[in-house]
């Protein structure tokens, strides 16, 4: 008897998720870039890949990173946001048979070429 709950209606917080080193929940700080996020979540991880990051806000819009030149150019992050950070995709390096393969047919190019001429 007596107690109010007050219910804010706006959500005030921002989550991460992702290839993060601490994916958490951090109260949004107006003005601040997605950088300022990320790094609150203690930055990337090693298997992250940056240039893929993206928002999903609450209405449920998607903005992607773009990236211009050799620049990233990160979304505007809002209060109830959702930051994801995808995994790079996992290389395969060459077998020592590729390798082997891959120089004898270079070699067998080069001297057909030498032949012609």
């Amino acid at each position: 008897e007596g107690d109010i709950i007050i219910i804010s209606r706006k959500m005030e917080t921002v989550r991460l998720r992702g290839e993060l080193l601490y994916p958490t929940t951090v109260r949004f700080s107006p003005g601040k870039t997605l950088k300022y996020f990320i790094n609150s979540s203690g930055g990337f991880d090693n298997k992250a890949k940056r240039s893929g990051t993206y928002v999903v806000y609450a209405n449920g819009d998607v903005a992607r990173t773009k990236k211009i030149l050799f620049f990233n150019i990160f979304p505007k992050v809002e209060p109830g946001c959702e930051i994801i950070v995808p995994k790079k995709e996992d290389r395969i390096p060459l077998g020592a048979n590729q390798l082997l393969g891959l120089t004898t047919g270079i070699t067998t190019l080069i001297l057909a070429i030498n032949q012609i001429n």
